[in-house]
């Protein structure tokens, strides 16, 4: 299951206040947002809005690293990580992300976007005010759903599709029928 906010914003201000040449101050921070929870609410009605996304959480929470910590706020999630491989940890989510659709939740937009840190100019002094500064920051990497994460990696790194790193699924094999200058 995932961890309360206020468990999540208490870990989360202790690694914000680490020095800058600590191993602790480098960390990731996704967030897995279903950006219009009016739809989801008035698609499936507030409650059963409510337990899908609490599936949808656990599934998540199930995935990700047990060294990760999740948590959720309304219809926004954010995964909390030690310093990682952000492509690796990117398409884990992706993948979860994809199976919006087991949880019909795929009558609204959801994207996946990280940030590394240390962060230039995120020296907010709470785990609240970082987590609504980052809504104004573009992320440093973002994933979109609706395309391949692997294509997205190959467009970002330059790369061709055979070097991809991770297990490529069969909508990145679709794709990559129709991009072989990837």
């Amino acid at each position: 299951m995932y961890a309360p906010i206020d468990q999540f914003a208490a870990v989360l201000d202790w690694v914000m206040k680490q020095r800058p040449d600590s191993a602790y101050s480098r960390y990731s921070i996704f967030r897995v947002g279903f950006e219009d929870p009016q739809l989801l609410g008035s698609t499936f009605g507030a409650a059963d809005a409510m337990r899908r996304l609490n599936q949808f959480g656990s599934s998540l929470a199930a995935t990700v690293r047990k060294t990760d910590i999740v948590t959720r706020q309304v219809s926004v999630f954010w995964v909390l990580t030690p310093e990682c491989n952000a492509d690796m940890v990117g398409c884990r989510l992706c993948e979860i992300v994809g199976k919006v659709k087991q949880f019909e939740l795929d009558v609204g937009h959801c994207s996946v976007g990280a940030w590394l840190f240390p962060l230039p100019g995120a020296t907010d002094s709470t785990a609240s005010a970082l987590l609504a500064h980052l809504g104004t920051l573009p992320p440093a990497f973002k994933f979109e759903p609706a395309e391949d994460c692997a294509v997205s990696w190959a467009v970002r790194t330059g790369s061709r599709l055979d070097q991809f790193p991770g297990k490529i699924g069969k909508n990145c094999y679709r794709a990559k029928q129709d991009l072989t200058n990837l």
